[in-house]
Order: structure tokens, then C-alpha cells, then sequence
């Protein structure tokens, strides 16, 4: 292993950890011994910090949840597959089973991440009808509302109505195992969806065109072992590194320090990330850091989100006139992620014209906003974003009033417009308990320095790093000299001034 892969972190987020196969049992005949325990080792060992165990059903739901509490981490999503919602229907009724799944996130509380597995698949449609499937869909919609957790989907040759219901909520999550074209995903990643990569969505050499027109920030990476290994006749395997392709024995030859051949495992998220960072024009150590704070940025924030936006509701003018607050949008209003596909800069390039300007506002002293008043400090203090690697800072003085101030706009200009789709959720004796922060799952910076300095500057090296990465990406398209100099001086002055 390189000093290199030592420094890279990981977090998979699809593995099912719950299906027989760790137990040892291969289509109901006995093989080898229980070795979930030897699977996990190997995972901590070659650099997984985090596993996000996905459930299918009611009964995969708790087991994934008994699983996690016996590992901070580790950590599980709670839903229903779509080949299996006629399971709503052997209950007396639907909502009977959908307030099971309820009572198992309330009984999680922090370890409970996503609602999900769940979605659309009509390459199976053998195993569950189309209307049965959009139907229970849509019901499992109703616990990310409640809950305010992500979506964990699964989408298969259902691109389309998949994209028709999503658009009807505002909600926000993952599309796992995507295996669709860069035009699908581009579809889901405007609606606030991040895109999830595994070895099914690295089989063909279309598929590899896709990863390689993906936005950075929008990128997840999982297993969803013990399936869709990364095998020899898919395009992507010629990328792996030696040093990660693992010694591998047969079931019936099983041993505690060896991988089971064909039966993926955690551990191979290294194999997964080869593959994506070598389709991708950017420093592999960096590209490492922004997967792995989105998945961050994806499971943690929206608990945070959901504290911080009580201390909001208690000093917002909007909430105080009993409006809803809104919170932002995981894509910012005016950007399009489709120019990144269609090999133009970055949106972060688009939306920044003016260098000097922006970091004019950002340097404002502190003394001025105190004199201003609590009216423009809400509009002048800068909201925590990423810095170059990815890293989300928290500025707990920030975290209220930038939300506050969002809503108040949002409320004023939202008048007349089509409406977001509230989904009604069915009644039940208990009420969603308030779900507490995993403290384990986010990066934090506490340093005592100026607030506001700390703030500007890695806000403007933000800003360079992700135009010198895209700009470099559309550099090596250029194929005269004479453009690639005229390109390099125009993107120095972008990004330092003239």
C-alpha cells in the first residue's frame, strides 16, 4: 500500500451487510463460517472510517439496525426495496407496515441515516407490479419528510418517472449503483441529488464517459456488497491498481484472512475509487477529500440543519409572522450542473464575474456589521461553505440568521408559484422523537483564530482551487498552443484579478 492511499479516507455507502452470504450461507446451503467480523477488520484496515448498512424490507431494517449499535461505525438506512413493496400489502393495511419502518428510525435515532433502499426498478418487474411499486414509493417519501433524512434510491430503466416523482417534493438524497447516461444524471443532480458509484456503474465504456462528466461535489462512492464487484470483463477493471486487487479464495476453500471470490466486501471501495479518479482530470488525494466530505455534507447536515433552524425560528421575523422557513437548496438557485457535462467550466467559474467584488464583501469588518445593526449583518455575514478539499467548517455565530435571512427572500418571492408537493403522512399514536446529532459524523473547526479572516481565506482558496481544477480540465481539450496560453492568462486573471 502507497504512503498515497494511507491518507485517503473512505465511507461506503451502500453495503448489505445483513444478506446471508457473511454469514456463510450461499443459496440456502451452509459454506463456511459466520465472518462478518473478518469482513469488518479488512474494512478499518484498508481505510473505511464509516459503513452505511442498507436494508430492503421491514426485517433487513431492524437487523441493520442491531448491527450498527454495535459499532460507532457503523450506521443504516431503513425502507423498502421496490421488487419488494407487495410486502405493504400482506399487513392489514399499508400504513400498518410503513409506522414498522416509522418505529425503527425512531428506535435508531442517530444511527438511522437515510430512508431507503427505495425507488423504482422495471428490469424486475416480475417480483413487484409498476403501480405497486410508484405507489409505496411515493408513501416511503412521507418518512423523509418526518424525518428530515436523505433518500437512499434505487433507480433501474426507471429513469424518467423516477425524475417525475422526485420533482414533486423537495427533498434530497442519492441515486445509488447509477448505471444511467450523464444527460439522466445531470436531470438528478438539478433537483439537489447526489450521484452514487459502484462496480455496476463502472461495466462499460459509456458508463466511464459518464463518471468522467460528473461534478466533483456531487459524487458518492459504495459496494453495495456483497454484489457488483468490479469484475475482469468490465471496462473499468483495467484501472485498478495492483495493489488492490486482493487475494480472493472459494467459498469452499474459505479462510478468516482471505476475501471470498465473487462476494464483494466493503474493503474494495479502493477499487472503485481507481477507477473513478483515473476517468477524472484531478489530483487523486483532493478527489478522495470532496467524496468523502459530500458523504459527510449528505448524512450529518441535515440533523444539523434541523437544530440549528429552532434557534432560527426563535429570532426570524418569518417565523414569527407563522411563515415556513426554507431552508437553501443543495443546488443554489441560477446554477446549472449541465454546462459541467458539456465540457464548459464550472459553475463556480459562471456564477463568480466579478473577483474583486466578492472579495470586497467578504473582508467587511466586523465593526461595521455591529453598526449596521442586526438587519445587514444577516445580509452581509458569509454562510460556511467548502474549502478546496472539500472540508465543511461550522461558524456557530453564522448558522441562524444566514437561514433567516434565505427564508424571509424565499417567502417574498415564492408567491404565485407552483407549490412543493406535501406528502400526507398517515396518523400514528407516536410522534417522530427528535433525532440528535452523530457527533462522530462531521468534520468540525474550533480553532480560536479571527472568525472573519479564517473565513475569507479559505472561502477564496475555495474558489481557486475548484476554477484551477476545472480550468486545467478544459486545458488539456485545447489543442493549440497559442489557445492553451490565452486560456491559462484569462484563468489566472479569474481567479487573482487582472
Amino acid at each position: 500500500m502507497s504512503s498515497f492511499t494511507k491518507l485517503r479516507k473512505y465511507i461506503d455507502i451502500g453495503a448489505n451487510l445483513t444478506d446471508l452470504m457473511y454469514t456463510g450461507v450461499y443459496n440456502g446451503t451452509k459454506k463456511h463460517d459466520n465472518d462478518l467480523e473478518h469482513v469488518l477488520e479488512r474494512s478499518w484496515k484498508f481505510g473505511l472510517e464509516k459503513i452505511i448498512i442498507t436494508a430492503g424490507n421491514y426485517e433487513e431494517s431492524k437487523k441493520a439496525l442491531e448491527l450498527a449499535n454495535k459499532d460507532d461505525r457503523l450506521y443504516s438506512t431503513v425502507g423498502c426495496h421496490p421488487t419488494r413493496c407487495l410486502e405493504f400489502e400482506k399487513e392489514k393495511s399499508p400504513t400498518e407496515y410503513l409506522d414498522q419502518l416509522r418505529k425503527v428510525i425512531e428506535n435508531g435515532k442517530s444511527k438511522v441515516v437515510a430512508i431507503g433502499e427505495c425507488g423504482l426498478d422495471y428490469d424486475r418487474v416480475q417480483f413487484c407490479p409498476i403501480d405497486i411499486q410508484k405507489k409505496y414509493f411515493e408513501l416511503q417519501l412521507s418518512l423523509s419528510q418526518e424525518f428530515k433524512l436523505p433518500l437512499f434510491l434505487h433507480c433501474r430503466n426507471a429513469a424518467d418517472d423516477l425524475y417525475s416523482i422526485l420533482s414533486k417534493y423537495k427533498l434530497h438524497g442519492v441515486v445509488h449503483s447509477f448505471d444511467g447516461t450523464i444527460e439522466e444524471a445531470m436531470r438528478f443532480i438539478e433537483l439537489g441529488y447526489y450521484i452514487g458509484l459502484n462496480g455496476c456503474s463502472l461495466k462499460t465504456k459509456e458508463n466511464l464517459e459518464t463518471v468522467a462528466s460528473l461534478p466533483s461535489d456531487k459524487i458518492l462512492l459504495e459496494t453495495d456488497c456483497p454484489w457488483c464487484e468490479i469484475r475482469p470483463s468490465h471496462a473499468g477493471y483495467q484501472y485498478i491498481l495492483k495493489e488492490h486487487q486482493c487475494v480472493s479464495t472459494k467459498k469452499e476453500k474459505w479462510r478468516a484472512d482471505s476475501m471470498v471470490k465473487s462476494r464483494n466486501e466493503p474493503s474494495n471501495i479502493r477499487q472503485v475509487f481507481d477507477v473513478v479518479s483515473k476517468m477524472r482530470s484531478e489530483d487523486p488525494d483532493t478527489l478522495s477529500n470532496i467524496i468523502y466530505e459530500n458523504t459527510l455534507h449528505l448524512f450529518h447536515n441535515q440533523t444539523e440543519r434541523n437544530a440549528s433552524s429552532k434557534q432560527t425560528e426563535k429570532t426570524s421575523p418569518a417565523a414569527s409572522s407563522g411563515k415556513k422557513i426554507q431552508h437553501p437548496s443543495p443546488v443554489k438557485p441560477g446554477v446549472s450542473y449541465s454546462s459541467v457535462a458539456k465540457g464548459q467550466l464550472s459553475a463556480t467559474q459562471q456564477e463568480k464575474a466579478s473577483p474583486a467584488k466578492a472579495e470586497q464583501e467578504e473582508k467587511t469588518p466586523e465593526k461595521t456589521l455591529k453598526k449596521k445593526g442586526k438587519a445587514t449583518q444577516q445580509k452581509s455575514e458569509p454562510e460556511p461553505k467548502r474549502n478546496p478539499t472539500g472540508t465543511i467548517k461550522r461558524i456557530p455565530s453564522f448558522s441562524g440568521k444566514k437561514d433567516a435571512a434565505k427564508s424571509q427572500k424565499t417567502d417574498g418571492e415564492g408567491k404565485g408559484k407552483q407549490k412543493t408537493a406535501k406528502i400526507a403522512i398517515p396518523n400514528t399514536s407516536s410522534k417522530a422523537e427528535k433525532r440528535p446529532a452523530p457527533e462522530s459524523f462531521v468534520s468540525r473547526d474550533d480553532s480560536p483564530t479571527s472568525m472573519q479572516d479564517t473565513i475569507s481565506c479559505y472561502k477564496f482558496i475555495q474558489r481557486a482551487a475548484r476554477q484551477a481544477a476545472e480550468g486545467m480540465r478544459k486545458l488539456n481539450e485545447l489543442k493549440c498552443p497559442l489557445q492553451k496560453l490565452e486560456f491559462l492568462m484569462e484563468l489566472a486573471q479569474s481567479i487573482f484579478g487582472p
